[in-house]
């Protein structure tokens, strides 16, 4: 076993007591630190726990338990992997002529500084945890979540409470009849099919032409439109098509008095026509902004990885 300890810098300051989505695993919702699990190109399996000293800071400490000594090789995918997770170059300049223009937004920003859109470098594991969302509260989609984890996933040397996520190949060999514990009835009919796609699924969520990708991803049975633009979203930072649910819906509608007869799909035009490119995160913004009280609340519910 080895482990290390460093620093990083973000270009703006970062609060990881932030809310954050549900796609992720040993990431515990109510502390202010980002713990993940991941197994290296090498075959090392880590446990990268980030902190920060003030509640909003620039400077981040890295602490790294591994099951083997970490090259510096394995240190830089490390570091790749919290760059595009924790957005740790982002600036957020693109969000500027809206915050200009639209008085809400801006309210709406400044009032939660340290704000990040959080990505999943895991293909797999983002695939199966947006499956598990859909359809459930969040108390019951996280203990979906662990169900899956401490049945299938791999607990660490030194904290049997952190999971490595199951492989492709070992979710691929779960008997479909196992799926129907986690899956409605709907969902449960395309879980085959998912898997029977996964390359292309994967090809799509990164493909350079993320409207061509987005197309094609919809084609395949079992990726409906919110499973798409949540992969695009949190797979590929691509903000261009947003997904609205029951709880954007309220925001929305609350934050600038739209009409209860707007239904998601009529909604998610609006966020497209309002704020082009940027959709997806400022909507993330205005949740975040919003739901912090039911969230936390929430939060606390949930204790399976505290």
């Amino acid at each position: 076993m080895d482990t290390i300890s460093y620093k990083i810098t973000t270009q703006i300051p970062i609060n990881l007591g932030l809310i954050r989505p549900y796609y992720f695993v040993s990431s515990p919702y109510n502390q202010k630190i980002w713990d993940r699990v991941f197994q290296l190109e090498s075959g090392n399996i880590c446990q990268v726990i980030v902190t920060h000293t003030k509640a909003l800071s620039t400077e981040l400490t890295v602490d790294v338990i591994s099951t083997e000594s970490l090259t510096q090789r394995n240190k830089a995918e490390i570091n790749k992997r919290l760059d595009f997770e924790l957005g740790i170059r982002e600036t957020f300049t693109d969000l500027k002529p809206i915050i200009q223009r639209d008085q809400v937004f801006a309210r709406a920003v400044f009032s939660i500084p340290g704000f990040r859109l959080y990505a999943n470098s895991n293909f797999m594991e983002l695939l199966v945890l947006v499956l598990l969302s859909q359809n459930s509260d969040p108390i019951e989609y996280r203990q979906k979540q662990y169900k899956l984890l401490s049945e299938y996933g791999h607990p660490l040397p030194w904290n049997d409470r952190r999971f490595l996520f199951p492989t492709e190949d070992e979710l691929i060999q779960i008997d479909l009849n196992v799926w129907k514990q986690y899956f409605s009835t709907t969902r449960f009919e395309y879980v085959g099919e998912v898997f029977n796609h996964l390359r292309e699924i994967e090809i799509y969520t990164y493909y350079p032409d993320w409207e061509r990708g987005f197309k094609n991803l919809v084609d395949i049975p079992g990726i409906g439109h919110y499973t798409a633009k949540s992969l695009l979203i949190y797979g590929a930072r691509v903000y261009s098509r947003p997904f609205v649910d029951s709880y954007i819906t309220d925001v929305l509608r609350d934050l600038y008095l739209l009409s209860d007869r707007l239904g998601e799909k009529e909604l998610e035009n609006w966020l497209s026509e309002n704020f082009k490119d940027q959709a997806a995160l400022v909507s993330q913004v205005l949740m975040t902004y919003k739901y912090p009280m039911y969230l936390r609340r929430m939060q606390r519910e949930i204790s399976f990885f505290t």
